[in-house]
């Protein structure tokens, strides 16, 4: 599929260009990868904040169970004292 885009700044292209020479990429090769990342991006970040309240979620179960853990612990070693 193609795409253009009009009136983009000099500056911008001259920058776009040398990032581009830099990874040696033409600049077509470097936007279109951009694209498609951007295109994805905001599927990953919703991906990522699903992760982080699921390691949140485990966090807080092993951190209760510790503490349940403990509290058998000192009432098992209370007994057999």
């Amino acid at each position: 599929m193609e795409l253009k885009i009009r009136n983009v700044d000099a500056g911008a292209v001259a920058r776009i260009d040398e990032v581009a020479k830099k990874k040696g990429m033409s600049r077509n090769q470097y936007l279109k990868v951009y694209i498609e990342n951007l295109a994805v991006l905001g599927e990953l970040k919703a991906m990522e904040n699903k992760y982080e309240l699921l390691l949140n979620k485990i966090s807080k179960i092993i951190e209760n169970n510790t503490d349940e853990l403990e509290r058998i612990r000192e009432f098992i070693g209370w007994h057999n004292a």
